[in-house]
């Protein structure tokens, strides 16, 4: 695709920008745990309950049995005391609508309760699947005399499905899920100082912009540490794979900055010369990746990695947010509907709600507003660029800010360029050109961190 702004606008896709990706792997022939065998790993009976236990059992019921209760026998009193909210989720399935409920009416008790973890429902072959998360931040959010909790949240439970969204917003508010982030980010770290970097010349723009906004934050060291210590990772478990039964081995790959010493503990059985058909891998390769895995949990690069989720998840916040707080239906604008086509006004809609996430990235975001133009013009002229809601959103978006006649590539530099505040003005007097209003901007008012 031609990377002018003003040039004519591809076939549009009915497919979701950020779409739930229930993906199921082929695991006992469909839907299930990804699974090891070895002892119980080393964490604690609450959080054991809700990356395993409570999932396990909802599964279960997925499939059409299941007990009234999951084992209750050793939790916490907090999490025992949710017995009659965990009943009648039980008692929900297999209807979808019900789950939901059920699922609410849990989270709420979650909540009173102080355990910080959250449930979300899901459907899979039409009958409801339940996924479990650490809940890891919460975070007020208020635009005028409106005020509601954005939650970060990360995925705990091992089900082989998997989400392809970034942030959701529901009838439970506005969700921001760190583990999809984390290996977008660690992607593009690593490719950042790849020798032959991947993707097209808006990727490698985006890119430098991304590096250098977080080179100013943490410093340049720290973040070509990270990134070496990614790569370093991502070597180790190639070759591990490769050099036992000629790569014909493939592990499950976690996909965050840190795999966490339980995802070795359940890989040891597979390294153990006493296996009955001997090892599937090497003790020393393990114990090599275990060791690069450790470094990237503290010191320099682990806080370039930080910096880098806070950045992007606070723009993601920011989308989120914009959506819950100002959920109403608004006359889509003409330059959209051009853009769309008349002929599917519902696109149409999601579109122009997007539209209104995107400025507020923009004009709301903690993060320098010239990072989320960089994301902006990725969505559109990427290599991963889809014709969706979000696409035709940012196209109008980036022509209304900077006009035409500036390639794609040249507009993450060129925002950069802009003072900051200048920026985001200019978002607010897109808005204002686009729907005839001033643009009432939405901010973090407090946070709650565990």
């Amino acid at each position: 695709m031609s990377e002018e702004v003003e040039d004519e606008l591809p076939k549009r896709s009915k497919l979701p920008y950020l779409a739930v990706l229930l993906g199921v792997a082929a695991i006992a022939g469909g839907l299930g745990f990804w699974r090891w065998s070895g002892s119980r790993p080393r964490i604690s009976p609450e959080r054991f309950f809700f990356a395993e236990t409570l999932p396990m059992w909802a599964l279960e019921h997925h499939r059409g049995g299941g007990s009234p209760l999951p084992d209750l026998s050793q939790v916490p009193p907090p999490v025992s005391a949710l017995s009659p909210e965990l009943e009648a989720l039980g008692k929900s399935f297999p209807k979808f609508a019900a789950a939901r409920e059920a699922a609410v009416r849990l989270n709420k008790a979650l909540e009173g309760s102080g355990l910080r973890y959250w449930l979300d429902v899901q459907q899979v072959s039409k009958r409801p699947i339940v996924l479990s998360y650490a809940l890891e931040l919460r975070t007020r959010w208020k635009m005028g005399d409106k005020a509601l909790d954005v939650m970060r949240v990360r995925r705990l439970d091992r089900l082989n499905i998997e989400m392809g969204m970034e942030g959701l917003t529901d009838d439970e508010g506005p969700v921001v899920f760190l583990d999809r982030l984390e290996p977008n980010l660690s992607r593009d770290l690593e490719e950042a100082f790849a020798e032959i970097p991947k993707g097209n010349e808006v990727d490698r723009a985006a890119r430098a912009i991304f590096r250098g906004q977080l080179e100013s934050k943490v410093g340049a060291a720290a973040v070509a540490l990270a990134a070496g210590q990614l790569r370093r990772r991502s070597e180790l478990f190639e070759a591990m794979e490769k050099r036992m039964h000629e790569g014909q081995v493939t592990f499950y790959r976690p996909e965050g900055f840190v795999w966490g010493d339980e995802f070795f503990e359940r890989l040891e059985p597979y390294a153990k010369t006493g296996r009955p058909r001997g090892p599937l891998l090497l003790a020393s390769d393990l114990r090599q990746l275990h060791r690069a895995d450790e470094v990237l949990r503290e010191g320099e690069g682990n806080r370039a990695l930080l910096a880098s989720l806070e950045l992007e998840s606070s723009l993601v916040e920011a989308h989120e947010a914009r959506h819950a707080l100002d959920p109403s239906e608004r006359k889509v604008p003409e330059v959209l509907v051009a853009a769309v086509g008349d002929d599917d006004m519902p696109f149409a809609n999601k579109a122009e709600r997007e539209l209104r996430a995107l400025i507020a990235e923009i004009h709301d975001g903690a993060a320098p507003s010239c990072l989320a133009v960089a994301r902006i013009v990725q969505m559109v002229a990427g290599r991963y660029a889809r014709a969706t809601p979000h696409w035709y959103a940012s196209s109008v978006l980036l022509r209304e800010m900077f006009g035409e006649g500036e390639t794609y590539a040249s507009l993450p530099a060129k925002a950069c360029a802009m003072p900051d505040a200048q920026l985001r003005s200019t978002a607010a007097e897109a808005f204002k050109s686009l729907y005839g209003e001033d643009f009432v901007g939405a901010a973090p008012a407090s946070a709650a961190v565990p």
